[in-house]
């Protein structure tokens, strides 16, 4: 056992009087820092996206609760608020506050009973995974936040001393919880079928008594509130036959990219001839521009669907190579797998180290799931690991007897990520931020550029528009911009509200008449577009490149009077 005094001091308790007051200075703390020194910004297009749809601006003609990736009851208190305050950015505040909460949640729970190496592995993991949540804002990590607070709030009650979990804690987990899975319910369930197996092994082992019966009431009340959420949600969305449609034509166009399970090659073009498709039909179907409602209609699309059964994406050894692959691509996902091995050396005793284990399997199993559908999305993986990290750090709530090998280990691990964060991922993410500011002045320039045709609509076709808004941003100084979206928001209603003010009947024929339509798109979709307009329009149409505020659009060469100019 350790008798020097340096490791006597690492492992020497240090009872932190009041937890909850630390917490908060040390997420405020971080929160400044991040701001102050690596900005924030959005993680994915699809947060942007909903903050336009919740106000009404750019790619909404009017404030709309339908966010489509998260709970109705988020849309509409954000639309609530927007409406009655529309200059303040309501939806990078939520996502701010939602992350701040969890944060202090985990933090207040962690530093209880909390040792120098304790605290030192904490730090690490404000500095790594707290720091990314905070820097690169997104709802899905706002989700797993939630949920992971919510139940290790519970975990700690549980293992604790006391009898019985106080009210608070219970109503407090039991909200957070259910936050999570309003903020996105994906996100906060995986999160949710990582917990089941270890609340089932401390389940089992507690005595009987009144924190089993606590256990189970929370099971069975998350079941049931989960589960009036989610069919409050689908009947909301079905009370709309425009919604409705929508939802299920999206799951079918998921079907073409998330899982990639629709192929065009020389065995499967029978399917597609069947229904009057070219290969030219299927790749601008599968890049987001399925605007024809003949052509791409629903009973086609569900037809072609029918004739590809699920498969597997990916053998074993592919799954294992493209996790070696993630892991080995990204900074965070290495610096997590670090901090993992550092707080090892604090979690002892069999019971312990076996809610660990479960709790690893339970997540490798997961990710290979993902990987098995086709699901190769970098993001969803971080939350996951970053939860292993805080449930070691939350079982540590005694004073661990630790040999020299582990705190060799831990120690070293610490090092290796402190060097990680400050050689590699802070620098990048300096540089990166610098340059996500360059845009952001780009495209407030183009917003604001006094050559723009103010009654013009631009197409914003995948990811080629510069979407470099911050969270805090209001667009309360910029003039109007309407957006129509080519990507989530395809034959939405936010489309088809475009369509009527600015009576567009045909998008692909008004693209080659109209002087007041511009288009944001990559070189290869604007080839990609001139096939699709020469096999249906037999037009042999050339796009002309433009430059606004310091930003390229695309535009038709062929002049032609703009129908709202004749108005």
């Amino acid at each position: 056992m350790i008798k020097d005094s340096f490791t006597k001091k690492l492992l020497e308790k240090r009872q932190i009087h009041n937890p909850s007051l630390v917490g908060f200075f040390l997420v405020l703390l971080l929160f400044i820092l991040v701001y102050l020194f690596f900005g924030s910004r959005y993680n994915v297009n699809d947060d942007i996206a909903m903050s336009l749809w919740a106000q009404g601006r750019w790619l909404a003609p009017t404030p709309d609760p339908h966010l489509i990736f998260s709970h109705y009851f988020i849309g509409y208190t954000l639309k609530f608020f927007y409406e009655h305050f529309p200059s303040l950015p309501w939806y990078g505040l939520y996502l701010y506050v939602t992350v701040v909460v969890s944060y202090f949640i985990i933090l207040r729970v962690l530093l209880f009973d909390a040792n120098v190496l304790k605290f030192a592995l904490i730090l690490a993991l404000m500095g790594s995974s707290f720091f990314l949540f905070l820097a690169q804002v997104t709802f899905t990590f706002s989700a797993g936040l939630l949920t992971q607070a919510g139940i290790i709030l519970l975990i700690h009650e549980l293992v604790g001393p006391k009898k019985s979990i106080p009210l608070a804690s219970y109503i407090c987990a039991s909200c957070l919880v259910l936050s999570g899975f309003l903020v996105r319910g994906e996100a906060s369930l995986s999160i949710i079928f990582l917990a089941l197996p270890i609340l089932c092994i401390i389940a089992w082992n507690m005595p009987e008594g009144a924190k089993l019966k606590i256990l189970a009431a929370f099971s069975i009340q998350t079941i049931i509130l989960i589960a009036a959420a989610a069919l409050l949600d689908t009947w909301y969305y079905k009370s709309n036959a425009n919604w409705a449609s929508f939802a299920k034509y999206k799951w079918l166009v998921s079907q073409f990219n998330d899982f990639d399970r629709v192929h065009y090659n020389a065995a499967t073009k029978w399917v597609f001839d069947r229904v009057g498709w070219s290969q030219t039909d299927f790749e601008i179907f599968r890049s987001a521009f399925y605007s024809n409602p003949g052509l791409f209609s629903l009973e086609k699309v569900s037809a072609i669907v029918k004739e590809f059964p699920f498969a597997p994406s990916a053998s074993i050894g592919s799954l294992i190579s493209e996790l070696a692959r993630c892991l080995s691509s990204d900074h965070f996902l290495q610096c997590a797998l670090l901090l993992f091995f550092a707080t090892q050396a604090l979690v002892r005793g069999r019971k312990n180290l076996f809610v660990i284990s479960v709790l690893s399997g339970s997540i490798l199993i997961q990710f290979g799931c993902l990987l098995y559908v086709g699901r190769f999305i970098d993001r969803v993986y971080l939350p996951q690991l970053s939860f292993l990290s805080i449930t070691a750090l939350c079982l540590t709530t005694r004073q661990p007897q630790i040999t020299k090998p582990r705190i060799a280990i831990s120690l070293t691990c610490l090092l290796v990520l402190f060097g990680c964060l400050a050689g590699l991922i802070y620098p990048q993410e300096i540089e990166r931020s610098r340059s996500y500011t360059e845009w952001n002045s780009k495209l407030k320039t183009f917003v604001q550029d006094s050559t723009r045709p103010r009654s013009a609509i631009f197409l914003a076709w995948g990811t080629a528009f510069p979407w470099f808004l911050r969270p805090l941003d209001s667009l309360d100084p910029y003039p109007p911009l309407a957006i129509y979206g080519i990507g989530a928001t395809t034959r939405s209603v936010y489309n088809e509200r475009w369509s009527q003010i600015f009576r567009i009947e045909d998008i692909y024929r008004d693209l080659i008449k109209r002087r007041d339509i511009f288009i944001f798109a990559a070189a290869g979709e604007i080839d990609l577009l001139s096939r699709y307009l020469r096999e249906h329009y037999h037009e042999d149409v050339s796009f002309e490149r433009k430059d606004i505020g310091g930003l390229t659009v695309f535009q038709s060469a062929m002049p032609t009077r703009s129908p709202l100019s004749e108005k």
